[in-house]
């Protein structure tokens, strides 16, 4: 099963999302329903900014992910990068 670590701010986090999921619950969602299961870390915190993600992403994908291959990592900025 591939694991995916989503990283970012409000979007990833889920952050006014009714349904609680964000979009890496979304995208674990689809994966299953397409046959190709997910695990997907939700690691959206609200408020960071780009480089705030970036010192902390590192360590929380590789806690994650470890050493095994065919890790997935998306990005998600928010609207304080914009």
């Amino acid at each position: 099963m591939k694991r995916v670590c989503c990283l970012g701010a409000s979007t990833v986090e889920g952050l006014g999302d009714e349904d609680g999921l964000g979009w890496p619950g979304r995208l674990a969602l689809m994966s299953r329903a397409a046959g190709t299961p997910v695990v997907a870390y939700n690691l959206g915190v609200h408020g960071q900014t780009l480089k705030q993600i970036a010192a902390r992403g590192a360590d929380e994908c590789q806690a994650r992910l470890g050493s095994a291959s065919g890790g997935v990592i998306l990005l998600g900025t928010g609207a304080n990068d914009l």
